[in-house]
């Protein structure tokens, strides 16, 4: 009877705090993304609905179980050679494996390894690798967070110079293991005036 009165009604009765379980599990292979997005982070959805989500054939829908990030790692693992970008993506925000994030740093796709550096189950040697070998700036921005490199941090700092990033500034002023100078000189730097 639900599923014939409509989107709205759906969506009304999977984005209530009350919604059961059952009703959650009803809708979660619905077409409309909304829907799909309020079953996969609402708090009564059980393990087996997002399991159920994430075998879904429509990809919208695995994606959202996905980044819900309450898929046991196993289940994440199993999507992380997918073919499908938006799914690896997925994968390097919630995946909280090593080797996994190790391999999404070098993903072919830019946004994949942006997603994958910014993740921070991801070792710190790969971000601090990808933010010398690659033109990843967020790689530069999260090594710049966490880096306890002088050296790799002083060059950071010295990017500010030809290539101002307030973001990249802002992480090297705000990591308390970076060298006074280096926190110094991202406090005072700017962009360059025309």
């Amino acid at each position: 009877l639900a599923r014939g009165l409509g989107n709205d009604f759906a969506y009304e009765i999977c984005s209530r705090a009350d919604a059961t379980p059952e009703a959650l599990d009803e809708f979660c292979e619905h077409f409309d993304t909304l829907i799909t997005k309020a079953i996969a982070v609402h708090q009564n959805t059980t393990q087996e609905t997002l399991l159920k989500m994430a075998r879904s054939e429509n990809r919208y829908t695995a994606i959202e179980a996905i980044k819900s990030g309450r898929l046991p790692e196993s289940v994440i693992e199993e999507f992380a050679g997918s073919t499908d970008g938006q799914v690896r993506q997925a994968v390097a925000k919630v995946s909280t494996n090593p080797a996994i994030l190790r391999k999404l740093v070098a993903d072919s796709n830019p946004q994949i390894r942006s997603v994958a550096v910014e993740n921070p189950h991801t070792e710190i040697d790969v971000v601090e690798q990808a933010a010398t070998e690659s033109d990843c700036h967020p790689a530069k921005v999260a090594a710049a967070k966490r880096s306890t490199k002088p050296d790799l941090l002083r060059w950071l700092a010295e990017s500010l110079r030809t290539d101002f990033k307030a973001d990249l500034a802002d992480a090297l002023k705000q990591n308390e293991n970076a060298p006074k100078d280096v926190r110094v000189f991202a406090a005072l730097v700017g962009p360059k005036k025309a």
